[in-house]
């Protein structure tokens, strides 16, 4: 705000050409035009009609003539009310003119989410006008950058939409130089170095970048921070210069998700850069929805830092010798977590050692463990409760319940608090003996893997901490209206959303069917479940096309040695979970059909630990039980294939020439093409039918 207000001064003063016009300028309603009507007075500080069409169509006018207007234009959303001068008139006059003249005229415009402005005020509209033509576009990301963008903008000689983000007049601060400087339109500034991934951020979401970027500087990842100061021209030499060097790419603006300048980046990277990639890119941006009133809502929808880290994390990628796989595997540790001593960074089996046995010290439990740090207290000793890591894609859960109470004394090893994460709701255990200090996370609120929730004092009374805050979205009123039911798509129902959506977004699913014959078999094996049988089948079949028995992990394919396969449970309350049958493949049917039992039933009774949940290298989906005769899996990420089992009926089939009744079944292979080809994934089911139909089992 101050910044801007540095830049109009200075401009006013060094050029008497330039003036300003627009509604309540003079009062300066966001700060920026405020003071200035008492140094340069009324005909250079003009308050105008609330009619935007003949404002700018006025000031683009004045500029014709050799004048440097700026405009107000107040908020983006009100220039939808101008849009023929905009798109018709300063895009294509000096076009049509055949630059013989100068439109000299600068339109600024407060632009983004903040402060329940709600759906009519909090639009971002860059992208839409940098598909018009011949509008310069300026969005600055720091106070600094706005003084010098808006100076560059007064002095050039075409039209400057300047959008100003709203969350630099709400208060954000920055130094900005004292002595004479502008930033040239059309070059972009890196604002932090990295040699991991490149981030590039427009507007507000710069400090968002920056903020991730230093919690993941924590995580051992050097991220690249690039803002392009304006969209229009772009600065494409110094986006794809960081992209080459980084080979990954995450852009962050508030615009919606469809169409926005983040796809434009995405499109130009894609076509430039295929080559240096080392990972899909990732846009962050605001869902393709008006932006809402409700605080909590609005605050749902502004992408953030959390965001942005979790973008990147979804595209960094761990180079690991097969060996150091194994080992951090069986351990149920993030490689991520491992620095590598090999060439170019790369894990060995030496650094998933050094790193365990500083574990206890040091990082937060994993998957095997109880979800807090490893630190035995001393008399007075305090220890952090932390929230673990379960499984490769959990980035954060619920926090559905305490145990134990501020003030209460806890055991170690005893259930301290319960979490839902995507997978099933888990008890967690305290990591020492002593007294619950502190709970600093209230019951609903969403953690991040690896936060302190809490506090453990060894052998000593603390004080009672104060009550948990309340959930950041609170009941809302009853709305006159007929609804059967309400039902918000949180917890685990939302987390089955978002992991099905992303499969299916990133993923190239390729789906085969074949009948199988199952008479002799299922004569023979009535005593045991038909998803034992399916689940033998499927090991004895992934020996001999082990491709289907892999994980695709940050650019990566891991195949693995073990065959460790997911059967997916129903949950009473409509959620899903997958358990892990470890080394399906030495196991007999009397044991697989115990063992696929046992872990059903510690399903439906939320008893499953992290051990039961991680790891799967395939999985096995039984909707016949169900009455359902063929379905589509969807994969489970980074899983690689996933059959669908249909109910077993006996219908008429012809053997021999002959019509008799069989027992048939239909099953379905959805694999990811990116990984296993059509061929391969024909062989692999064909493999299965065979087991099934010949029964030859143990």
């Amino acid at each position: 705000m101050q910044a801007m207000n540095e830049a109009l001064r200075e401009e006013m003063r060094r050029d008497s050409r330039v003036f300003l016009m627009g509604e309540d300028v003079r009062l300066g309603v966001f700060g920026t035009t405020k003071g200035l009507v008492e140094e340069f007075g009324t005909d250079r500080v003009r308050n105008t009609p609330i009619t935007e069409a003949a404002v700018v169509g006025a000031a683009l006018g004045a500029s014709v003539t050799g004048m440097r207007p700026v405009v107000d234009i107040m908020t983006a959303n009100f220039m939808h009310v101008a849009m023929d001068q905009f798109a018709n008139q300063a895009a294509k006059l000096r076009y049509m003119f055949g630059a013989q003249i100068n439109l000299p005229v600068v339109y600024i415009a407060s632009t983004g989410i903040f402060g329940s402005a709600a759906a009519q005020h909090s639009d971002s509209l860059y992208p839409l006008f940098m598909n018009i033509g011949g509008l310069k576009i300026a969005v600055p990301g720091s106070p600094r950058d706005a003084k010098g963008l808006l100076k560059a903008a007064i002095r050039d000689d075409d039209p400057v939409l300047f959008f100003e983000p709203v969350a630099l007049l709400a208060g954000d601060k920055g130094p900005v130089p004292e002595e004479e400087y502008v930033i040239p339109l059309g070059q972009a500034e890196i604002k932090r170095a990295g040699k991991d991934a490149t981030v590039v951020a427009i507007g507000a979401m710069v400090r968002q970048a920056l903020a991730a970027a230093e919690t993941l500087a924590a995580e051992g990842l050097q991220v690249e921070v690039v803002d392009p100061c304006t969209l229009n021209p772009m600065d494409w030499t110094t986006i794809l210069e960081s992209v080459r060097k980084t080979g990954r790419l995450v852009v962050v603006e508030e615009a919606r998700l469809t169409g926005g300048a983040g796809a434009e980046i995405a499109a130009v990277v894609g076509e430039e850069c295929f080559a240096d990639l080392k990972a899909p890119i990732r846009r962050v941006a605001a869902p393709d929805v008006p932006v809402p009133f409700s605080p909590p809502l609005e605050e749902f929808l502004l992408p953030n830092a959390a965001h942005v880290v979790e973008a990147v994390r979804s595209i960094r990628g761990v180079e690991a010798s097969p060996l150091a796989q194994r080992v951090a595997r069986q351990a149920g540790i993030d490689l991520v977590q491992v620095r590598g001593s090999g060439p170019q960074g790369r894990v060995v089996k030496a650094d998933v050692e050094t790193f365990l046995a500083s574990a206890p010290a040091s990082t937060p439990a994993m998957a095997s463990q109880a979800g807090t740090e490893e630190i035995q207290p001393t008399a007075a000793a305090v220890v952090e409760v932390v929230l673990p890591k379960f499984g490769w894609t959990m980035e954060e859960a619920t926090l559905v319940e305490w145990l134990k109470e501020a003030g209460e004394q806890v055991a170690e090893g005893e259930p301290l608090f319960v979490i839902e994460t995507d997978k099933a709701n888990q008890e967690v255990e305290a990591p020492a003996s002593g007294v619950l200090s502190e709970v600093r996370a209230g019951e609903g609120e969403s953690i991040p893997v690896g936060a302190v929730i809490g506090l453990i004092t060894g052998d000593q009374t603390g004080p009672p901490a104060p009550a948990p805050a309340d959930a950041a979205i609170t009941a809302q009123p009853a709305v006159p209206s007929r609804p059967a039911q309400r039902i918000p798509l949180a917890g685990t129902r939302r987390a089955i959303a978002e992991r099905m959506t992303a499969s299916l977004r990133e993923a190239a699913q390729l789906s085969l069917t074949i009948e199988v014959d199952l008479t002799e078999t299922a004569a023979r094996f009535a005593e045991f479940s038909p998803t034992a049988i399916v689940v033998q089948a499927v090991a004895g079949a992934l020996g001999e096309h082990p491709m289907l028995n892999s994980t695709l992990v940050g650019g990566e394919i891991q195949v693995w040695e073990q065959r460790d396969i997911g059967v997916a449970v129903a949950l009473p309350d409509n959620g899903l979970v997958v358990p892990v049958v470890r080394e399906a493949d030495t196991k007999d049917l009397a044991r697989l059909t115990s063992e696929i039992s046992a872990l059903a039933e510690k399903a439906r009774a939320s008893q499953l630990s992290a051990g039961d949940l991680s790891g799967g290298t395939f999985t096995v989906t039984n909707l016949g039980m169900y009455g359902i005769d063929a379905f589509t899996p969807i994969l489970d990420p980074p899983q690689t294939a996933i059959l669908g089992v249909g109910r077993w009926v006996e219908k008429p089939s012809v053997v021999d020439g002959r019509v008799a009744i069989r027992t048939l079944a239909v099953l379905s292979l959805t694999i990811d093409h990116r990984v296993v080809d059509g061929a391969l994934g024909a062989a692999f089911l064909q493999n299965v039918a065979q087991w099934l139909a010949q029964g030859d089992f143990r």
